[in-house]
C-alpha cells in the first residue's frame, strides 16, 4: 500500500521531499546578521535563485518560498510593515522563476507575539495579519507551509487567518524542546488533534532537533495521522543541539539513512531545516523511492477525543454526567467535576456560555466536552486551544 492510498485526500504526490535550509544557507552567502532577510534577499536576488533552484536539481519537489518573516508584525521592527504586499508578491516571483514548475509553497513564520490572556494580542489581531500575508500570496503559491510554531494557540490563529482568504493546502510545523513539547508546553499529538479540526493537509515537526531525535516524537503519531487522513512531516537540523550550544552535523548519507528509517515509520513529506543543504536532499531523494510504511496501522475514529495543548482523553458519549452550567461557580463546578472524571462537561447554551468558558480556559486543565447550541459551540471551538467533543443533548 502506497502513500497517497493511505491519505487519498492529499493533493500531491507522496512520498513529497520539501527543501532543507533557506536562513542558514543565505548566511554562508553573506547575509550579514541584525538585517531584514528579506529585504537582503531582494537586493540580492541571484543569491536565494541559485539556492532554490539547487534544491530542485537536488530533487526537492516543492521549495518554500523565501517570505518567513514578510508579515506586518515582524516587518515592523525595520519599519516596513506597509510593504507586506509588494515584498511578498516580489519574493514569490523570485522563487516561480527559480523552480519553474515545480510546487512553490508560502513559507509563514510566527510573529513574535502572543495572544491573550499569555499576551496581549487578540486571535482576531493575530489572524489578521496571517490573511494579509496570504492575501497577497494565494495567486503565486501551490500551498501554505506554517513553520517553527511554538504555541499551539497562535499555530491555531495562523491556520485560521490563512483559511479566511484561501482555499489552498495549509502544512503546518511545530518546534519542539529536548521534553518532546514547544516551548509553552503542547505536545505534538494534541497540536494535531487541535489543528485537524480546522482542515489542514499535513502536520509536522521542524528544526530543534536532528532527524533521529525527531524520528522518535513523530513516528507515534503515525495511527493517529492515517485515522485524521493528514500525512506527516518531518523537517529536521543536520543534527542535534550539544550541550555547549553547537550542532552535531550529521553527512548526508547519515541523515539519509534516517530519512528512509523516518518513511518506514509513516513519516512521508520530508526536508531539511538548519544546517541542510541540497547535498542532504540529494541523499533524501536517493532513499524515498518506492517507500512504504513498515506496518500499517489500524484505523480508529478521533471523534470522540478530546484535548488541551497538552493532555488528551476519549469522552464516554454513552455515560455522561450532568453539565456545568457557565455561571458564575464555573472554576469550582470544574473542580468537584474533577474529582470524579479526567474531562470536564459543559452546557453551551448562548456565546456569552462560550465567553465565560474561554475566560475561564487558563485554569481549566481536563480537555473538554459539551453540550447545548450549535452556534455558541462553534464560537468557543473556534477560540478554544484544543479539540472539543460535542455531545447531544439528549446523550
Amino acid at each position: 500500500m502506497n502513500f497517497n492510498t493511505l491519505y487519498p485526500n492529499f493533493p500531491f504526490s507522496l512520498p513529497m521531499l520539501l527543501d532543507g535550509a533557506t536562513g542558514t544557507a543565505l548566511f554562508e552567502a553573506g547575509m550579514p546578521t541584525g538585517v531584514c532577510p528579506e529585504e537582503w534577499i531582494l537586493s540580492h536576488p541571484d543569491v536565494i535563485c541559485k539556492i532554490q533552484s539547487d534544491y530542485i536539481h537536488a530533487g526537492s519537489d516543492a521549495v518554500l518560498a523565501p517570505t518567513f518573516g514578510a508579515n506586518r508584525t515582524v516587518l515592523s521592527r525595520y519599519g516596513l510593515d506597509g510593504s507586506v504586499s509588494e515584498m511578498n508578491t516580489r519574493l514569490a516571483d523570485l522563487s516561480r522563476k527559480a523552480i519553474g514548475s515545480k510546487l512553490l509553497a508560502a513559507d509563514l513564520s510566527p510573529t513574535g507575539k502572543m495572544l491573550a490572556p499569555v499576551g496581549d494580542t487578540s486571535l482576531e489581531e493575530m489572524s489578521a495579519v496571517f490573511s494579509e500575508q496570504a492575501s497577497a500570496l494565494d495567486s503565486l503559491v501551490d500551498f501554505y507551509m506554517i513553520e517553527t510554531q511554538m504555541d499551539l494557540a497562535c499555530a491555531k490563529a495562523a491556520v485560521l487567518g490563512v483559511k479566511a482568504v484561501s482555499e489552498k493546502p495549509v502544512f503546518v510545523t511545530m518546534t519542539v524542546t529536548e521534553s518532546g513539547k514547544t516551548m509553552y508546553g503542547d505536545t505534538p499529538k494534541c497540536a494535531l488533534l487541535t489543528l485537524s479540526e480546522l482542515g489542514i493537509a499535513a502536520f509536522g515537526l521542524n528544526c530543534s532537533t536532528g532527524p533521529k531525535e525527531m524520528k522518535e516524537l513523530i513516528a507515534p503519531l503515525f495511527p493517529l495521522s492515517v485515522s485524521l487522513g493528514i500525512p506527516l512531516i518531518a523537517k529536521p537540523n543536520a543534527g542535534a543541539p550539544q550541550k555547549d550550544g553547537s550542532h552535531s552535523h550529521l553527512t548526508p548519507e547519515e541523515f539519509a539513512s534516517v530519512g528512509k528509517q523516518l518513511l518506514s515509520s509513516g513519516i512521508c513529506i520530508l526536508g531539511g531545516c538548519c544546517g541542510t543543504n541540497e547535498t542532504v536532499i540529494s541523499a533524501l531523494h536517493t532513499v524515498r523511492h518506492d517507500a512504504t510504511p513498515s506496518t500499517l496501522p489500524a484505523l480508529f475514529s478521533a471523534a470522540n477525543i478530546a484535548c488541551t495543548a497538552r493532555e488528551t482523553v476519549e469522552i464516554p458519549i454513552s455515560d455522561m454526567p450532568d453539565p456545568i452550567l457557565p455561571d458564575e461557580d464555573l472554576i469550582e463546578s470544574a473542580d468537584e467535576m474533577s474529582e470524579d472524571y479526567d474531562f470536564l462537561y459543559f452546557s453551551v447554551r448562548t456565546n456569552e456560555d462560550a465567553e465565560a468558558i474561554l475566560d475561564a480556559a487558563p485554569f481549566l486543565t481536563l480537555p473538554i466536552a459539551v453540550c447545548g447550541n450549535e452556534e455558541a459551540i462553534n464560537l468557543l471551538r473556534k477560540k478554544y486551544c484544543g479539540k472539543i467533543v460535542t455531545v447531544s443533548d439528549n446523550g
